[in-house]
């Protein structure tokens, strides 16, 4: 992962996109009516035209080669819960209930808290931030099995925890709104609430999905 590529993307905006956008289009639209329609908008219009798209297209799109992505970061969260994936796939080999299922993974990128950086993707308009709350879940023979992690996609910060629930603690799972203020507007956060006989012990924030409601409703069966 390259924290700094990270970093520059979640510390960046847009503008310079929709700037080169428009000098490009501008640029296109020039030397299409003179090089088409003979019109003559302006003095030297041609090379005009050429400079504007050269420009344009600079602006757009060279400050994005020296940064991460939206792709980038979404990648970087798959490959770690992959490996944690791994981790608990070997630790619980011979405990499974059933015999080598894979834990499920919940989670989802944090949108508060200290010392975090947050940014709205320009195309799918998904919020992105520096850290990252994820949740595996398997079922042992004995009980629940939680691997919570929380990391960071800009520096080697990471914290993991491991919660065990006997199922005769009666196990619970339910989802819970909160309404954050987000620097662009409001945004409804999903978080998946776990409880110990009945003592909350994991809240992870997760994305909207039947894949989370039906583990929910694993959980409490």
């Amino acid at each position: 992962m390259n924290y700094i590529e990270n970093k520059k993307y979640l510390k960046s905006n847009d503008l310079h996109f929709y700037i080169g956008w428009c000098l490009l289009v501008v640029g296109v639209a020039l030397f299409v009516v003179g090089e088409l329609f003979w019109l003559y908008i302006l003095p030297y219009q041609w090379i005009f035209s050429i400079l504007a798209m050269i420009a344009g297209a600079l602006i757009a799109f060279l400050p994005r080669m020296n940064r991460g992505t939206e792709e980038g970061l979404d990648e970087a969260v798959k490959k770690i819960n992959e490996e944690l994936c791994g981790t608990v796939s070997h630790t619980l080999e011979k405990k499974l209930k059933n015999k080598g299922e894979p834990p499920s993974v919940v989670g989802h990128y944090q949108l508060s808290g200290t010392d975090l950086l947050l940014k709205k993707g320009r195309r799918d308009e998904k919020y992105r931030s520096s850290r990252y709350t994820t949740a595996l879940i398997s079922f042992t023979k004995d009980g629940l099995y939680i691997l919570q992690s929380t990391f960071s996609l800009i520096s080697d910060e990471s914290s993991r925890q491991v919660f065990e629930i006997p199922y005769q603690n009666s196990p619970r799972a339910s989802i819970e709104e909160v309404r954050l203020t987000l620097p662009k507007g409001t945004y409804l956060q999903k978080e998946l609430v776990i409880f110990d006989n009945g003592r909350e012990i994991v809240r992870v924030p997760v994305e909207n999905s039947v894949f989370v409601d039906d583990l929910c409703k694993r959980i409490n069966d």
